[in-house]
C-alpha cells in the first residue's frame, strides 16, 4: 500500500481535516518514513480542532480480513471478513440504549453503531490482512483522547479520528498520532511497540493460582481452608487472590468485622508462608450504594450530563476521578492495602468506570490515561493487574491485564444469556479475544484470560462450561495467556480435571503456534510433545 501518497492526499481532501477544522486553526503535520513499509504521522493544532479526522483509502480483495480492537478488555474483538458485520445493540431499543448503554461498560453512548455489513469500528489499533500479510494502523498516544478507527468497505476508506469531547485546553494539541506498518504479523507489532515512547513493561513471572471469587460467602475460615487446599493444586501455584467481598465495596479499609474479626494482615502473612503472591481484588472507581461514601460523600459520585448518578454495569456508584478528595481516598486505601497490610498484587476491576463521561476539562481518553497513571503511582513497586480497561491505556502501566470477557456457557438458552452488549460473558467471545489480541502478550503487559472453572456441568442452567467449551478455553489460555486463575476448589478435582489443568499449564511450551483462516473458519494450530494439534474457533 502506497501510504505516503494516499494518506498525505487524504489528509487534505474536502472531507478531511481542512473542511472540519476552524479557519483560524493552524495545523502542523509531521511525518516520518521509518523504513520501506513503516510510517508515522503526527498532526497538531493550536486550538480546538472540531472533528479532526484522517481518511485513508484502503484497497482490499474479497477474501481479506479486518480486525478492530474493541473498546475495553471485555469487548468482543475478532478478525472478520472485510464485509462482515460487527455485533452491536440492534436488539436494544433506542430508549434503553440512551438510558442504560453506559452501564454495559461499552462505547454505545458515544460511538454510533451502523449495524451494517462491511462497516466496523475499533479503538487504538486495527489491521487488514491479505495473504498472510498485515497492514497495521495504530495510535502512538491515547493520553489526550481515544483514537477511533472506522472502516467502510463500501467506500473503501478507513477514517481515523480522536474523541475530544470535554477537552478544554488545546495548546499544541496532538490531533492525530498515527503509526502504519506493513509486513508479517510479528514484525509489524514489534515495530509499533518500538515506535511508541512507552513500550510497556512485562514482569518475568507468569501467574497461576486461585481466586476466591466463586465462594458463596467470603470469610476468614473459608480463606484459610482454601489456602490449605493450595497444596493439592495440579501444578505449582504462585498466586492467591482474595476478592472484594471482604468489605462493602468502597469501604476497602474496613474488613467485615463478623467475617474477618482479625483483619487481613494475618491472612496475608499466611499466604506468604505458603510461598504465594498475596493478591486482592477491588474496583477503585466504584462503590456500593450502602457504603459510607454513598451516604456521606455524595459529592464524590459522578453525575451524567443530565444530572443522574452514574452506575457501573454491576450497579455500583461511580466515583468522580476528577475530584481531588476521591483521588486522595483511593491513594490512602491502596497504600494501606499494599504497604501496611502487605498485599503484593492488586487486581483492579471495572477500570472503564473512571472515564464513562468526559468531565473536569478532560476527554474520556484523557481521564482514563490519567487514572491509570495515578493507579500506577499508588501501587508503586507492587504488582498491578488491570481488568475491564481500555487496553492501550494499560500499556506500560499494568504488569498484568485481562484481554477477554468473562465466560459462561454458550449453550444456555438465549433468554438466560445477556447477549445485547458486546461485553456479555461468552465462551465464543472469550476465545476470540484471546486469539486475536495475542500480539499484546509479553509486549504491552502479560495478558490474562478470564478466570477459568473446570467444574462439571450438573444442571442445564448452571452456566458451567461443557466439556468442549472447557477444552477450547483451556487450550487457548495455555497458548496465549500468561495468567491462569481458577475459582475452583482444586481439592475436589478428579483425575480428568487435573490432567486438563496440567496440560493447559504446559502449553506455554508449545511450538509452531499459528492462526489460519480456512474456508471462512479460523484454525489454531500448534505442536506439543511431538504431536500436531488443531483447534477450531
Amino acid at each position: 500500500m502506497d501510504i505516503t501518497i494516499k494518506a498525505a492526499a487524504a489528509f487534505y481532501t474536502p472531507d478531511g481535516i481542512v473542511a472540519d477544522t476552524p479557519k483560524k486553526s493552524k495545523l502542523a503535520e509531521y511525518s516520518e518514513q521509518i523504513d520501506e513499509n513503516t510510517y508515522r504521522l503526527t498532526i497538531t493544532s493550536d486550538c480546538k480542532p472540531a472533528g479532526v479526522a484522517v481518511k485513508i483509502p484502503v484497497d482490499f480483495s474479497v477474501n481479506d480480513t479486518v480486525f478492530m480492537n474493541g473498546f475495553q478488555s471485555a469487548t468482543d474483538s475478532r478478525e472478520m471478513s472485510v464485509t462482515g458485520k460487527m455485533n452491536g445493540v440492534q436488539t436494544v431499543s433506542e430508549f434503553v440504549k440512551n438510558k442504560c448503554a453506559a452501564l454495559s461498560g461499552g462505547d454505545y453512548a458515544f460511538v454510533p453503531y451502523k449495524n451494517k455489513a462491511g462497516v466496523t469500528h475499533g479503538f487504538s489499533y486495527c489491521y487488514f490482512k491479505h495473504a498472510g500479510k498485515i497492514r497495521l494502523f495504530a495510535s502512538l498516544d491515547e493520553s489526550v483522547g481515544y483514537t477511533i478507527f472506522k472502516f467502510d468497505a463500501w467506500t473503501t476508506t478507513l477514517r481515523v479520528s480522536r474523541d475530544i469531547e470535554g477537552i478544554e485546553k488545546f495548546d499544541n494539541f496532538p490531533a492525530i498520532s498515527l503509526f502504519y506498518a506493513e509486513g508479517k504479523e510479528e514484525e509489524v507489532f514489534e515495530q509499533w511497540f518500538k515506535a511508541m515512547d512507552n513500550q510497556g513493561q512485562a514482569p518475568a513471572e507468569k501467574l497461576v493460582g486461585y481466586s476466591t471469587a466463586a465462594l458463596d460467602e467470603l470469610s476468614e475460615d473459608e480463606v484459610y481452608e482454601r489456602l490449605g487446599d493450595m497444596k493439592k493444586f495440579p501444578v505449582k501455584p504462585n498466586l492467591f487472590i482474595m476478592d472484594e467481598r471482604y468489605c462493602t465495596s468502597g469501604e476497602w479499609l474496613e474488613p467485615d468485622a463478623d467475617r474477618f474479626p482479625e483483619g487481613l494482615r494475618d491472612i496475608v502473612d499466611e499466604i506468604h508462608d505458603c510461598s504465594l503472591i498475596a493478591g486482592v481484588s477491588l474496583s477503585p472507581f466504584a462503590v456500593d450504594e450502602k457504603s459510607f461514601i454513598a451516604e456521606e460523600h455524595c459529592d464524590w459520585i459522578l453525575r451524567s450530563p443530565d444530572g443522574r448518578y452514574v452506575k457501573t454495569k454491576n450497579n455500583l456508584f461511580v466515583l468522580d476521578f476528577c475530584n481531588p478528595e476521591v483521588r486522595e481516598y483511593i491513594r490512602e486505601c491502596l497504600h494501606t492495602i499494599l504497604y501496611m497490610w502487605g498485599f503484593d498484587l492488586v487486581k483492579l476491576n471495572n477500570l472503564y468506570a473512571a472515564a464513562m463521561y468526559p468531565s473536569g476539562g478532560m476527554s474520556r481518553g484523557q481521564k482514563m490515561s490519567s487514572a491509570m497513571k495515578f493507579l500506577r503511582e499508588c501501587c508503586g513497586g507492587k504488582l498491578m493487574f488491570a481488568d475491564h480497561v481500555p487496553l492501550m491505556t494499560a500499556f506500560g502501566i499494568a504488569d498484568y491485564c485481562s484481554v477477554t470477557c468473562d465466560a459462561v456457557s454458550d449453550k444456555l438458552p438465549a433468554y438466560v444469556r445477556a447477549r445485547n452488549f458486546r461485553e456479555s460473558p461468552s465462551v465464543k467471545n472469550a476465545a476470540n479475544d484471546m486469539v486475536f489480541r495475542r500480539q499484546l502478550n509479553n509486549r504491552a503487559f502479560l495478558s490474562s484470560t478470564c478466570t477459568l472453572s473446570l467444574e462439571e456441568k450438573e444442571k442445564f442452567l448452571d452456566g458451567n462450561l461443557n466439556n468442549a467449551e472447557q477444552n477450547l478455553l483451556c487450550s487457548l489460555a495455555g497458548l496465549f495467556s500468561s495468567v491462569i486463575v481458577t475459582t475452583d476448589n482444586v481439592a475436589m478435582y478428579n483425575q480428568k480435571q487435573k490432567r486438563r489443568f496440567r496440560k493447559m499449564y504446559a502449553l506455554s511450551g508449545a511450538t509452531d503456534v499459528r492462526v489460519k483462516r480456512i474456508s471462512g473458519k479460523y484454525i489454531v494450530g500448534y505442536k506439543f510433545e511431538e504431536k500436531n494439534y488443531f483447534i477450531k474457533l
